[in-house]
């Protein structure tokens, strides 16, 4: 049996979704943990659209996709948040968001 073609945009609108969580998360907003078939489904999705064949195979275009949302992340949000404090205050800002960053590699 055949696998489905997923297209980059259809992907993508998977991906937004738990990329949108995931941000929740790291904001220590309330929001429930991945469940097993949500963290599934992403990883399901990622690479079935990283093993298609060419010209279908958009690991690149995710990959690149992906690194926009962490730089505009950071560059929204982690980096005012860190230049808005100063002196001790800007070093725990730091190791709070080190730590954010921790938690959810575990994840």
């Amino acid at each position: 049996m055949a696998k489905k073609e997923i297209a980059l945009e259809q992907g993508w609108s998977v991906m937004e979704i738990g990329v949108a969580k995931l941000q929740r998360i790291l904001e220590e907003k309330p929001e429930p943990p991945f469940e097993s078939v949500q963290y599934m489904n992403l990883y399901r999705t990622i690479y079935n659209m990283c093993v298609q064949e060419p010209p279908n195979d958009y690991s690149q275009q995710l990959y690149d996709m992906y690194r926009g949302v962490i730089d505009d992340y950071n560059k929204q949000t982690v980096l005012p948040a860190i230049r808005n404090k100063d002196g001790q205050g800007n070093t725990e800002m730091q190791c709070d968001y080190r730590g954010r960053y921790q938690r959810v590699r575990a994840l």
